[in-house]
C-alpha cells in the first residue's frame, strides 16, 4: 500500500470533522501567527487546529516553530515571545524566559532583543490542537501533552490521543473567517474565468 499523502489526509479530515458537528472548515489557512494545515469550529464554538505530518522528519521540524509551541504549551494568559538568537544574558531575563513568568520580567530591554514581546495566548491559539498522521508513523509518547493525535490508514481514521482543552476562551473569528471565505471565492472565480477564456479560445479554433 502506498503511503498516504498530505492531500489525502486533508481530504479525510473533512469527513472526520463532519458538517453538522463542526463548521467553517479550512485547509492551509492563516488564522493565528502560523499556517494551519486544517481548521474547524465545533458546534460549541471551540476551535480545532490539525497539523498534518507524513514523515517523522516533518513532525520534528514542526518544533522549530518556537513561538507557536511556546504559546500552545503555556499555561499563562500572557506569553513571552522572542526571536531566536536574540536573547540577552541578563539573569533576570533568563529566569523570566525559563519560567515564562511575567512577574520576573525585567523593567528594561536592551538591544538586540527589541523584538521581544508579550502575546495573548487566549486569542492566539486554538482551543484544541492535534497532529494527523498515517497509522504507525508516530509513537504517541512523542506527542506533547498539549496535543492530540489522529491516525489514518486505508480504511479508518481514529483518535489515538484526544487533544486536551488548552483554554475555554471562545474566539470571535467571524471577521477573519469571512475574509478567508471571500478570498477563496475570488480566487476560485479568477481560476474559473481563466479556464473559461481558454476554453472559448479552443472552441473558436474548432
Amino acid at each position: 500500500m502506498k503511503p498516504m499523502t498530505a492531500k489525502q489526509i486533508e481530504s479525510r479530515l473533512y469527513s472526520f470533522f463532519p458538517i453538522g458537528q463542526y463548521m467553517y472548515h479550512f485547509a492551509n489557512v492563516y488564522l493565528y501567527s502560523w499556517e494551519s494545515d486544517f481548521f474547524c469550529l465545533s458546534k460549541s464554538g471551540y476551535a480545532y487546529e490539525i497539523e498534518i505530518k507524513v514523515s517523522l522528519a516533518d513532525f520534528r521540524a514542526d518544533f522549530k516553530k518556537i513561538g507557536k509551541h511556546r504559546l500552545l504549551s503555556s499555561k499563562m494568559d500572557k506569553v513571552v515571545l522572542y526571536r531566536k538568537n536574540s536573547l540577552p544574558s541578563n539573569p533576570l531575563f533568563q529566569e523570566a524566559i525559563s519560567k515564562n513568568d511575567i512577574s520576573l520580567w525585567p523593567l528594561y530591554v536592551v538591544p538586540p532583543c527589541s523584538p521581544i514581546k508579550f502575546k495573548d495566548r487566549l486569542s492566539s491559539t486554538p482551543n484544541r490542537f492535534a497532529y494527523a498522521v498515517p497509522a504507525g508513523l508516530l509513537d504517541r509518547k512523542l506527542v506533547p501533552d498539549y496535543a492530540g493525535l489522529i491516525e489514518m490508514d486505508g480504511h479508518r481514521t481514529k483518535w489515538v490521543k484526544n487533544p486536551p482543552l488548552l483554554h475555554r476562551n471562545k474566539q470571535d473569528l467571524t471577521k477573519r473567517l469571512l475574509e478567508k471565505y471571500f478570498y477563496n471565492y475570488m480566487n476560485l472565480k479568477q481560476k474559473y474565468e481563466i479556464m473559461k477564456n481558454e476554453l472559448d479560445i479552443v472552441k473558436s479554433k474548432i
